[in-house]
């Protein structure tokens, strides 16, 4: 039973080395994924939180449905909008709906 074992041993060892060069681009691709993909979606994700917790009073806003609008009342997870100047039409959106702070309008001084 152990002449057996012996004989089998090596085209053991044979087989595991034979499927190791098949192990070294799967590894290679999978870093690059994480680093062409994952990692700029997580700075890209960082940077949106943080630009959600300094929004202030005044700052002009785009949300994700394309509404443009001035920031009038900050709560913990809802923004209210001005968005009409003329009738003082308002909105509330969730603040995870704020796309971005909209660098073009200047915000005005009340």
């Amino acid at each position: 039973m152990s002449s057996a074992l012996l004989t089998i041993s090596p085209l053991l060892a044979a087989e595991e080395t034979r499927h190791l060069p098949f192990y070294v681009p799967l590894t290679i691709i999978a870093v690059m994924f994480y680093m062409l993909i994952m990692a700029p979606q997580r700075r890209e994700r960082q940077q949106h939180v943080s630009m959600l917790e300094g929004l202030k009073k005044n700052d002009n806003v785009v949300t994700i449905g394309g509404l443009k609008g001035t920031v009038t009342n900050v709560k913990d997870n809802e923004v209210t909008l001005r968005v009409d100047d003329s009738n003082n039409t308002r909105i509330r959106v969730l603040k995870s709906s704020i796309s971005r702070i909209d660098p073009g309008d200047k915000p005005e001084k009340d």
